[in-house]
């Protein structure tokens, strides 16, 4: 057997050095990344408004409300202390895969009830998320509520 000479060896060395690099850029570049917003910055200069619909929705009197039977999740707004809705959206949040994340427009009944089946969604953790904007002027809304999906239904997180 032929001895491999120190100069072969460091060629040898740096070559798999350099393979073993470029495997792991591959790789990382390759993975999938789910951001909470795509618009995150846009998101971050608008945060006190948030804060204050977020606000706003807890001095109701009457909270908004999150109940669930089966896989029929339902919210209801008290119209009697905000009026009616003017737009709003309904937002479900999938944090382990953004694929997943739905957008509804709210629509609710004269009681101020939006309902919404999840069946044949991913199992796992989610977070709804409630915008709305009511009254004369316009006020702003927000409410959130954080709940698991299971083969047997929906349950609290």
């Amino acid at each position: 057997m032929k001895k491999v000479s120190w100069g072969t060896g460091i060629v040898i060395l740096i070559s798999g050095f350099l393979l073993l690099t470029l495997g792991m850029v591959v790789f990382a570049f390759s993975q999938r990344v789910d951001l909470v917003e795509k618009n995150y910055y846009e998101k971050e200069l608008g945060f006190q408004k948030h804060i204050d619909s977020q606000t706003n929705a807890l001095s109701l009197k009457t909270p908004v409300a999150y109940t669930a039977k089966g896989f029929e999740m339902r919210i209801t707004i008290p119209l009697t202390e905000t009026g009616k809705i003017a737009q709003g959206k309904v937002a479900f949040y999938k944090p382990s895969d953004s694929r997943s994340d739905l957008l509804f427009p709210l629509s609710t009944d004269s009681t101020g009830l939006f309902t919404i089946s999840l069946i044949g969604k991913p199992l796992g953790i989610w977070k709804v998320s409630v915008e709305w904007k009511s009254g004369d002027p316009a006020i702003e809304y927000y409410s959130d509520k954080q709940f698991r999906l299971t083969a047997s239904g929906i349950e609290p997180y």
